[in-house]
């Protein structure tokens, strides 16, 4: 493999790592916002860290994830979890999306790419969580339901926001190479 291959990976690879970073950190400051607004705990993931713990323990989830005990260190495994999602997506998104972020980035593109992901948490997460899909286990279905439309409208916003920062210090560099 030749140096500028082995170079053009690691590039990638830290694009795809700022853009999961930080979009992440996007869905999280605009959650968090509503949630000191709406006068809601702050997010913390710890039921994620608690399926995740408690599904690998061999237990499956038949009852409502807050049901079950807390699980030592669940909110910095809910919080790792998390961020690695971030980096699943952000490569899908850097792959297929903005096609190794040489095209354009746009801001339709990242809030698309954020809803079409909205699968996951409305029917997987919240399948395994014991709340049904679309949450309709839960009394506050509509309420989680616009939480993860807005929660996923950060995350879009984030995506496009740091692809564009990657893709304009690109042109750059690019225009100072050529001069």
């Amino acid at each position: 493999m030749s140096i500028i291959k082995k170079t053009n990976i690691y590039s990638t690879a830290l694009n795809i790592l700022f853009i999961g970073l930080f979009s992440a950190l996007f869905l999280d400051l605009g959650t968090n916002l509503y949630n000191l607004i709406m006068g809601l705990p702050l997010n913390d993931f710890a039921v994620i860290g608690r399926y995740a713990l408690y599904t690998l323990q061999g237990h499956i989830i038949t009852s409502p994830i807050n049901e079950i005990p807390v699980m030592q260190h669940e909110v910095v495994v809910g919080w790792m979890i998390h961020f690695m999602v971030s980096f699943v997506y952000a490569f899908f998104y850097v792959l297929f999306v903005e096609k190794g972020l040489f095209l354009k980035p746009s801001f339709k593109k990242g809030i698309v790419y954020a809803w079409v992901l909205l699968v996951f948490p409305l029917i997987v997460l919240s399948l395994a969580l014991g709340d049904g899909i679309f949450h309709d286990h839960n009394p506050h279905m509509i309420k989680l339901i616009l939480f993860s439309i807005f929660a996923h409208t950060c995350y879009g916003i984030g995506l496009y926001v740091t692809a564009s920062i990657l893709y304009h210090a690109r042109l750059e560099l690019f225009k100072q190479i050529s001069d």
